[in-house]
């Protein structure tokens, strides 16, 4: 991280008063570079600070010039999904140990008193309480990684390309790692693991469940109903990662590991599969069984659903797809985010 900071040392003003400098950030003109700005005074460090990169990423890929303001012993302790937006042209970073802001705040706007309708930002997908109606939620989005200037043309080329066969009726791809992906307990309701019911999918359906172990495995196979990769064996690069998707009717989004949502909902629902997953309902707007998602509430109804997923005819198929790609465009897609 310190090779990063001085690596983008151009990049960086100090100034005694955070006001001073997103005024001067936001007055600050570059030759080339976008007239819509916004800046983000980030003062503490949260647990979920993908989520800040990823609301981030939406304003960069909507090609906004983006201020970021915060101290430096706090951008030290950021994590490796910061680097991916910090040599973006159009971001600004500004170092300041003044404590005259609370929180994340977020304008487009300010003079040189500070920060004018600045709105707190919370990180916390699902939290009920404590939002005023200042604040907002950070979206639910993909990972931060898929995000990445080229990783993001590669999945918009491939989100455009019509898939002529579909390998699959149902997919998954990520860890299994038990360690890390146990049952939670989230509003008083059990959510089980994805390990979970990955075992329970192998064990009821052992004629049509298959996990490769190896890339050659899975590249040739032909044909499959259930497809799991495990990257406990090998890892699909975003190109492979999202054609796999693509290949598939539906993809298996179990919840992640501190909340019910995983980025994979997300991901699923760009490549226009049809999700199924538990925590539909908690999504904004809602998503609706059988409309634009597959839901189920334990253990049995996710199996009872898998066994229909089997059998769905593709006309239906079809029709929630195209409820899916609705959904994303008009809620998902960076643009209609911000």
């Amino acid at each position: 991280m310190k090779k990063l900071i001085k690596k983008i040392k151009v990049k960086l003003s100090i100034y005694k008063s955070r006001s001073e400098i997103a005024f001067r950030l936001l007055k600050r003109k570059n030759p080339g570079i976008t007239d819509r700005k916004v800046v983000f005074d980030i003062s503490e460090k949260n647990e979920f600070g993908r989520y800040l990169v990823n609301l981030i990423h939406c304003f960069l890929i909507s090609n906004y010039q983006v201020s970021l303001i915060l101290r430096k012993s706090l951008f030290e302790q950021f994590g490796h999904h910061w680097k991916i937006i910090c040599d973006h042209q159009n971001i600004k970073l500004a170092f300041s140990n003044s404590k005259d802001s609370d929180g994340i705040k977020f304008t487009n706007n300010m003079n040189e008193s500070g920060l004018v309708n600045s709105v707190h930002i919370k990180p916390d997908l699902f939290q009920k309480n404590g939002y005023e109606k200042t604040s907002f939620r950070f979206p639910p989005l993909m990972h931060p990684s898929k995000y990445a200037l080229q990783n993001f043309k590669t999945a918009e080329t491939i989100r455009k390309v019509d898939i002529q066969k579909n390998r699959f009726k149902l997919v998954f791809a990520g860890s299994l790692n038990e360690n890390h992906y146990q049952d939670i307990y989230w509003d008083g309701v059990l959510m089980p693991s994805r390990v979970r019911l990955v075992n329970a999918l192998e064990h009821h359906f052992p004629d049509e469940f298959f996990m490769p172990t190896t890339f050659e495995e899975f590249k040739n196979i032909d044909q499959s109903p259930i497809c799991i990769v495990n990257r406990k064996f090998f890892s699909l690069n975003v190109t492979e990662y999202f054609t796999f998707f693509k290949e598939s009717h539906f993809v298996f989004c179990p919840p992640g590991i501190r909340q019910p949502f995983c980025h994979n909902v997300i991901e699923a629902m760009y490549c226009k599969a049809i999700p199924l997953l538990e925590y539909g309902d908690r999504l904004s707007p809602k998503l609706i069984d059988e409309v634009n998602c597959i839901a189920y509430s334990n253990e049995q109804e996710f199996l009872t659903k898998v066994e229909k997923i089997l059998r769905y005819p593709l006309n239906d198929i079809n029709k929630m797809k195209s409820s899916v790609k609705e959904y994303y465009l008009h809620n998902l897609m960076p643009t209609s985010v911000i």
